[in-house]
Formats: structure tokens, C-alpha cells, sequence
């Protein structure tokens, strides 16, 4: 007994571990968002705001959360918006949006390998930032591992 409940703290503390991370990062990028680039992405979605089905691939979320929030305030102000929150924070961070009444659905792409945010984001080595991202999806992996070999 007194294993499973070790087990449990171990897996606690890899999972608050990696989403501490990942709040980092999150707060790190949140100012060096490229606002350029999030003003022609909602323009251009501004025009089309039902049948949509887009997907950014941005690894960090910090992009997509701020362009799912000023979707959801300006353009579906007056329709029900359903979030999907990302597990790997502490905070609420739209991973997922979707608009049912505009048919409209939005997603991120966190994998690392398609990563296309050279671009949404105004830092110079930002490549540094997927080492951080490798750590906590460490820390995510073995709280995962424990919780195979000792279910609930």
C-alpha cells in the first residue's frame, strides 16, 4: 500500500513538474508574440467565419490561445464557444475551439517536428525553447510510465 501511495506522489510530481514547465514557457513567449502575422491570420479568418476547419502548428500554444481568444471575442461574440484546455498547464490554454452553430472548428499542432513558429513568435533563438519542451514532455512520459505499472 504504502508503494501505490509513493507511486502516486512520484506521478504527482512529474506531471505538476512538467506543467510548470510549460507555464513558463507559455509566459515566457506570451510577449513576443508576432502580432503581425495574428492581425492577417484573424483578418483573413474574419471574412470566412463559418465552415472553417484550420490548424496552426504552433509547438508552444502561446500563438493559437491569443488567436482562439480574439476569434472568440470579436468575430463568435454572439455564438457558443466550446474550449478544449490543454492538460499540460496549470492555467486555462485553449488547444482546441469549436463553433458549432458557425461550423467552425480550430486546432494546434504541438508536435515538435512541424513546428512552424520561426515566424508567430519575435525571438531570435527561439529554437532554445524545444529543449524546455523535450523536458517536460520527459516529465510527462514517466508520470505516464508510473501510472501504467501501479493503476489506481
Amino acid at each position: 500500500m504504502n508503494s501505490n501511495r509513493y507511486s502516486l506522489y512520484i506521478k504527482n510530481l512529474y506531471v505538476n513538474a512538467g506543467r510548470t514547465v510549460m507555464d513558463r514557457i507559455f509566459s515566457v513567449l506570451s510577449p513576443t508574440v508576432n502580432y503581425d502575422i495574428l492581425d492577417a491570420v484573424y483578418k483573413a479568418l474574419n471574412f470566412n467565419a463559418a465552415d472553417i476547419k484550420y490548424c496552426v502548428c504552433d509547438c508552444y500554444g502561446v500563438f493559437f490561445h491569443k488567436l482562439c481568444c480574439t476569434l472568440s471575442q470579436n468575430v463568435y461574440s454572439e455564438c457558443t464557444v466550446y474550449y478544449i484546455l490543454s492538460p499540460y498547464h496549470h492555467t486555462d490554454i485553449v488547444c482546441q475551439m469549436l463553433i458549432p452553430e458557425k461550423n467552425a472548428f480550430f486546432s494546434n499542432d504541438y508536435l515538435q517536428d512541424n513546428c512552424k513558429a520561426n515566424n508567430l513568435y519575435r525571438v531570435k533563438n527561439i529554437d532554445k525553447y524545444h529543449t524546455y519542451l523535450h523536458f517536460a514532455e520527459e516529465l510527462f512520459e514517466k508520470s505516464e510510465k508510473i501510472q501504467q505499472e501501479y493503476p489506481q
